[in-house]
């Protein structure tokens, strides 16, 4: 069979094609200030400044700079040599200023008296005969400083707010360059100063894993004062110091139960994507890492789940919860209920102590008086027997319903709230959730008691809130 070699060369639409990655503007910034820290001086602190303004962006640095050499592979697609850098794509200088603008240009010296400057103009580029092919300029300086400036032109993106949005995104991003001292960063004259969160106290830690081949996975947890409702909880995860995700939910799901949990995880060994904005999740090393930290955190996830239920359930959300039990046990009791259990095979109710009685004798089967039940607690009066009745807050696991219940001949009927179901965090009237998961149960299990139809515990429910809540506004009253 014949056989020829073919050119692919890439089309010259290629470069101004990289502008469409995707990235938003602090990513793409984030993109320039890796290239700087793979550039700083040894033993000496890198200083970045970073401008924003409507009419361009400025990212400068005063690293080592590039040489002749070096700068002119600036622009190569792919080309890098650095290992085990920030930069080792060879793509994010290209893709980042592209991202964020039509046209750039990149002055660098290394301190020797000359700099290097060269461009990428669009309108150049698509009438260039000679693609894959721009201009290298260099000249002479007096107090040449070593260092790098990347100006970025004709923007895609400009908004009042974005300075403050990147220097947030970049003093999170680098945090532990910034806190070591090795980097210092400024937008617009502001320096980027530490990520300030209020803790728990005593919930932070540090920890290790070792992983397979020598890897190991280091970082600190801790749980957050306050939960987040919005998201903002879970980890910050890094690669060589550069955040790849945030507020990542690696190894603990995504739940409000756990909203307070906060931390760091560095896993260096784990690859990602080239623009460094996520990890390669079907990745043996990834998968290994997030088994490992799911057993690291079980602890964690625990006590935040134990943290949630404090946050809820207040010394005031029980003592409002015991007297809806009360109202609850006079509304079984109360005339209106009683008229209806009369239509059919319901089981006559009474109310038990703490409640103050609620209208009328509560007769048993045959007509007989029931007998008193205990005074200590809410009760039902089933076949002459009093069933005392309660409510509780419990972590029944995020897959388990809303409620549950139990019957026994000692405790009576119990009814569990889950603290662990998602609504349960959702929503902010604690007390009426505990009501209707209360009002639920008696009415289910009155109607499995007398044998009546399943259907109308629905109907029982409803009836039993009506009554309940027009005593608690009289109560109030």
């Amino acid at each position: 069979m014949p056989r020829r070699l073919i050119d692919i060369t890439p089309d010259r639409s290629l470069l101004p094609k990289l502008g469409f990655a995707g990235y938003t503007a602090p990513q793409a910034i984030a993109e320039l200030v890796d290239n700087a820290l793979d550039a700083r001086r040894e033993s000496a602190k890198l200083h970045i400044e970073i401008r924003i303004v409507p009419d361009r962006y400025e990212v400068a640095d005063d690293g080592c700079g590039m040489d002749r050499r070096t700068i002119s592979k600036a622009l190569v697609l792919a080309w890098s040599r650095k290992k085990g850098q920030l930069g080792e794509f060879g793509l994010g200088l290209k893709t980042a200023c592209l991202s964020l603008g039509e046209s750039f240009d990149i002055h660098s010296s290394t301190g020797g008296g000359r700099e290097f400057r060269i461009a990428y103009d669009p309108v150049k580029w698509a009438k260039s005969g000679r693609p894959w092919r721009v201009p290298l300029e260099e000249a002479r300086v007096r107090r040449g400083r070593p260092g790098t400036r990347i100006t970025i032109r004709r923007l895609k993106v400009y908004y009042p707010r974005l300075p403050a949005l990147v220097r947030q995104d970049l003093q999170r991003r680098f945090s532990p360059f910034i806190r070591s001292g090795e980097v210092e960063v400024r937008v617009n004259g502001h320096k980027c100063e530490l990520e300030e969160v209020r803790l728990l106290p005593g919930s932070r830690r540090e920890f290790t894993i070792a992983g397979r081949d020598g890897a190991h996975i280091q970082g600190w947890c801790a749980l957050l004062a306050e939960g987040s409702t919005k998201g903002l909880y879970g980890f910050h995860t890094y690669r060589r110091n550069r955040m790849i995700t945030t507020f990542d939910k690696i190894a603990i799901g995504e739940d409000p139960t756990i909203s307070r949990i906060i931390g760091e995880i560095h896993m260096d060994h784990v690859p990602v994507t080239h623009n460094k904005r996520e990890w390669i999740r079907e990745s043996r090393p990834y998968r290994e890492a997030a088994s490992l930290l799911g057993h690291e955190l079980r602890g964690l996830v625990r006590e935040a789940r134990r943290q949630a239920r404090l946050d809820t359930v207040t010394p005031a959300v029980e003592r409002e919860v015991k007297s809806w039990q009360r109202r609850i046990a006079e509304a079984v009791n109360s005339e209106d209920f009683q008229r209806f259990a009369a239509r059919f095979r319901l089981l006559a109710a009474a109310v038990g102590g703490g409640g103050g009685g609620g209208g009328g004798n509560s007769r048993g089967r045959k007509g007989r008086k029931a007998p008193a039940p205990s005074r200590a607690r809410a009760a039902l009066l089933v076949h002459g027997r009093s069933i005392p009745f309660k409510h509780h807050f419990a972590p029944l696991g995020v897959r388990a319903g809303r409620r549950q219940s139990t019957v026994a001949r000692r405790h009576g009927l119990e009814v569990y709230t889950n603290t662990d179901f998602p609504a349960y965090a959702t929503t902010k009237d604690k007390v009426f959730y505990a009501v209707l998961n209360t009002a639920e149960t008696i009415a289910e299990y009155l109607v499995r008691e007398s044998r009546e139809d399943p259907a109308r515990a629905e109907e029982i429910k409803d009836l039993i809130l009506r009554k309940a809540s027009e005593l608690k506004l009289q109560m109030e009253a």
